[in-house]
């Protein structure tokens, strides 16, 4: 997005990746599978989510109810 080549992106396969790495319990997001949720993963990752928005706006394949469909911004930590 930020280069302009958006079209590039199989933007699919990088909203499936992005919607699994987020962990229930913790609410936060893991950089690989089996991995613990990381600050900056979640920084990082949580990021992409405005990005991949305005990717498929741009193409014109929002998804239903928008990206935050692909997240749960309310899961909370257990205590």
């Amino acid at each position: 997005m930020l280069l302009g080549s958006a079209n590039l992106l199989k933007l699919d396969l990088m909203a499936q990746w992005l919607a699994h790495r987020q962990m229930a319990g913790q609410g936060g997001f893991q950089g690989r599978t089996n991995k613990l949720v990381d600050g900056c993963y979640s920084f990082w990752q949580g990021g992409c989510f405005p990005l991949l928005h305005a990717a498929l706006a741009e193409r014109g394949d929002m998804l239903p109810g928008g990206v935050r469909t692909l997240f749960n911004p309310e899961v909370r930590r257990e205590e």
